[in-house]
């Protein structure tokens, strides 16, 4: 399916994600200057056209931002678990971000922070600005190009806060997964099959393609697993078979020389579905034989047990040939 996606040319369809980025190599503030008098941080690195985390933004989608990062608040850390995408706690707004610029590729702005945090903002910024990063919290559309993702726009920015450690970023699927989460609704859940049959017909007919082969090769499998059954089933049945007629010739009346390989395949291939069946079909033809060596009017003489010596001489005297012979003429 991945390589269906692939082929028809899914990368190029664009998921709206939650963002939440650093950049400028993860230390925004190394060529912000500080203005005390008015309380402003000067030259912060906003957006650039690669993240730490190695998402490529679009020279178009920075330069469209610049509205959206006018006026946008500062907090400090990252948002809790539970304020994603909600109200964040006020006592953790610093300020917020004004004069918003497009400069060499990259969104600059001016951090204006409140009189209530400049006491601790302003010197960490100052005697320690590569401990400090700024992460963007935003929402955007993305598009796979490659093992990398692509951010063609930002479509809202709720924030951009000032961190100790800049967050790790959810790659596209993960991403989809959280929104899925959160109850967010995306281009890609509110894509109905409807919609993808008349945008992506393409992606529909190689879904479709992959879903027969699929089916086909399945149904291989299934005939040959059957036929493997049977053919199981039919050795299983042949070896039933075997034991029967061994057990059943054991106990019959017939002496060895009568019992030849002719007739011992005879009795294999009887017809029948069932044991039962078989049994009564072997047990007739054992029945037959028997009656054609012990016919009424053979006598045997000589010393010894007549019975033994009547085996005896059947055993010499009788054949296949003329126990079949006998066999048919009973029939007739």
């Amino acid at each position: 399916m991945k390589e269906a996606l692939k082929r028809a040319g899914v990368e190029d369809m664009l998921f709206t994600v939650e963002l939440t980025e650093s950049f400028d190599g993860g230390k925004p503030l190394r060529e912000a200057t500080i203005d005390r008098d008015s309380n402003i941080i000067r030259n912060i690195c906003l957006l650039s056209p690669v993240s730490k985390n190695n998402r490529i933004y679009t020279p178009q989608g920075i330069a469209n931002s610049v509205r959206l990062f006018e006026g946008a608040k500062a907090f400090a850390n990252h948002p809790r678990r539970s304020e994603r995408g909600e109200v964040r706690d006020v006592r953790d707004l610093i300020g917020k971000y004004l004069n918003i610029r497009l400069e060499d590729g990259k969104l600059k702005g001016d951090l204006e922070v409140l009189e209530s945090h400049k006491s601790w903002v302003f010197p960490l910024a100052e005697q320690a600005p590569e401990l400090v990063g700024l992460s963007i919290n935003a929402q955007g559309k993305v598009f796979r190009r490659g093992e990398r993702e692509v951010v063609e726009s930002i479509t809202l920015v709720r924030s951009v806060d000032l961190v100790s450690e800049p967050a790790a970023t959810l790659n596209l699927f993960e991403s989809l997964s959280r929104q899925k989460q959160s109850s967010s609704t995306g281009e890609l859940e509110s894509l109905t099959l409807q919609e993808l049959k008349e945008k992506r017909a393409e992606l529909v007919e190689e879904i479709r393609r992959e879903d027969r082969q699929l089916i086909e090769r399945l149904q291989k499998e299934n005939r040959e697993l059957k036929e493997r059954l049977k053919q199981l089933g039919a050795r299983d049945w042949q070896l039933t078979k075997r034991e029967l007629r061994e057990s059943l010739l054991t106990d019959s009346q017939l002496p060895r020389g009568a019992i030849t390989e002719t007739f011992k395949e005879l009795l294999i291939n009887v017809g029948g579905e069932t044991k039962e069946q078989v049994t009564e079909a072997m047990q007739r033809l054992i029945a037959d034989r028997e009656s054609v060596i012990f016919r009424p009017g053979v006598r045997v003489k000589g010393m010894g047990d007549e019975k033994d010596e009547r085996l005896e001489h059947a055993s010499s005297s009788i054949d296949d040939e003329t126990f079949i012979h006998a066999v048919r003429k009973g029939i007739r």
